[in-house]
């Protein structure tokens, strides 16, 4: 293991910057029926009929994986029986986006999912729809809602989390215990359709992400000026109009950083030698800093004269050591070990997952706590996402990147496909090796540009931490 000692401050001539090119590629009609077949073979497995999987605009991700459909104001269910074509239910503004899907579907209007006032002259209730399509007394339903629910650390298969209208009308056709949920089909660390198993076209669409999100990241920090409000340096984060999981922020200030995800101000404006927050992000990509506005030590108050030896470099060291156990086979615990060995103390506050799973949606789940057996699987997209937020004098540090797994087909297959992204991803494994001192796994490749660039002085980006071997 690496130990703080190994942490050194090192000057770039420049920060990595590499831009995509091409365009990114589309999920296919074909691979969208793959993962519905996907899906009937866990139903089969679990005794299941029928899947039936909510979404709204908040939580649109698994009806997206499925379809492409991506509610924009109302909520929407896909029914997913054994055979035939899954149907999609609408409102009144989902039926041109459900027009635009690929793959087959049945595509059927229900007004009760519009918004308030709208028109409800046309299309068919809820009551009428699912005996239609096959629910009844006959089937046994699976629910795939936003999370699944544990009651004395046992799963509990009755507790639901969509709309109590819909599960009534669904208990009363089947049968209240016959009425499940099946969210795990989705999110299971280990096993779920978004968390395991992503197609080359996934890792690719999420290295595209990450890289156009650092991009406006590198554009933050290498224009940031001391005065900006909040409002104001949020504009050099370049969004670009893709749909974002989260909204991006960034927060100067003790008070303002310690709220985590708190939308930039009109009011808030950069100090010498205070702390600031920001994250980028895009579906399937988040990267996000904490640190101090400062262009070297001279700049850092005096209770803050020794975060870069008291705190950065054991936090650095901490990740350090996360980057070179994650791989095919580890499991999550062992992580979590690796990590909290180090920053598991009070004094580093760190209350959440040392990372998580990400896909369309910013968290998925998480193999990473305390004596997780979660194996780590290729075609899995890993935030290393570890925030020390103890408050105190040196109120926190957070460097957050994405990576994949993949083992030596999907490799392959990801080079021959997106040979920009391969170029890309393979510039920063020597990045990361050569400069950073970081040791990885042949399996593991860095989304981002800034992958672990940990700067101590975020008026002065070109200074970051590395590991002297």
């Amino acid at each position: 293991m690496v130990s703080a000692e190994q942490i050194v401050e090192i000057t770039l001539e420049e920060l990595p910057h590499l831009e995509v090119e091409e365009i990114p590629p589309v999920v296919t009609a074909e691979e969208y029926e793959s993962r519905i077949e996907k899906a009937r073979q866990k139903m089969e497995a679990q005794n299941l009929t029928h899947l039936v999987v909510y979404a709204d605009r908040e939580y649109f991700a698994n009806i997206e994986f499925f379809t492409g459909y991506d509610p924009r104001f109302e909520e929407a269910l896909l029914v997913i029986g054994l055979e035939g074509d899954p149907t999609l239910v609408v409102g009144n503004e989902g039926m041109d986006y459900a027009a635009a899907c690929t793959v087959r579907l049945n595509k059927v209007l229900c007004q009760d999912f519009s918004l308030q006032g709208q028109p409800r002259n046309e299309g068919q209730p809820l009551t009428v729809i699912f005996p239609q399509i096959g629910i009844g007394k006959a089937s046994r339903i699976g629910v795939v809602g936003m999370k699944y629910y544990f009651e004395d650390k046992e799963e509990d298969p009755y507790r639901l989390d969509i709309p109590a209208y819909m599960v009534d009308l669904l208990r009363s056709l089947a049968g209240k215990e016959k009425v499940v949920n099946a969210t795990a089909i989705m999110k299971h660390p280990e096993e779920g359709l978004r968390a395991v198993g992503l197609s080359s076209t996934e890792l690719a669409l999420a290295e595209i992400a990450s890289t156009e999100a650092s991009l406006g990241l590198a554009n933050f920090l290498n224009n940031l000026r001391l005065g900006m409000t909040e409002m104001e340096a949020s504009k050099l984060l370049q969004l670009d109009g893709s749909p974002l999981p989260v909204h991006p922020n960034i927060n100067f200030g003790r008070q303002h950083v310690m709220m985590g995800v708190a939308s930039p101000t009109y009011t808030k404006r950069a100090e010498l030698g205070e702390v600031m927050n920001v994250s980028n992000n895009r579906r399937r990509a988040l990267v996000a800093r904490i640190g101090v506005i400062a262009r070297g030590p001279e700049d850092l108050k005096p209770e803050m004269k020794t975060i870069v030896d008291d705190f950065y470099k054991p936090y650095f060291t901490a990740m350090v050591n996360w980057y070179e156990t994650v791989g095919l086979g580890v499991t999550g615990g062992e992580v979590y070990d690796r990590t909290m060995s180090i920053i598991g103390t009070k004094e580093f506050g760190v209350g959440l997952n040392p990372g998580h799973l990400i896909h369309t949606d910013e968290w998925v789940n998480t193999p990473f706590f305390k004596g997780s057996p979660y194996q780590l699987k290729s075609g899995m997209l890993i935030q290393c996402d570890t925030i020390a937020m103890p408050g105190g004098k040196f109120v926190g540090a957070h460097v957050e990147d994405g990576i994949a797994l993949a083992d030596a087909a999907l490799r392959a297959e990801l080079k021959a496909k997106y040979p920009k992204s391969w170029e890309r991803i393979m510039f920063r494994r020597k990045f990361m090796q050569e400069t950073l001192g970081v040791n990885l796994r042949e399996e593991v490749l860095p989304l981002s540009n800034l992958q672990f660039t940990l700067h101590p002085y975020m008026l002065n980006p070109k200074v970051i931490l590395a590991v002297k071997r």
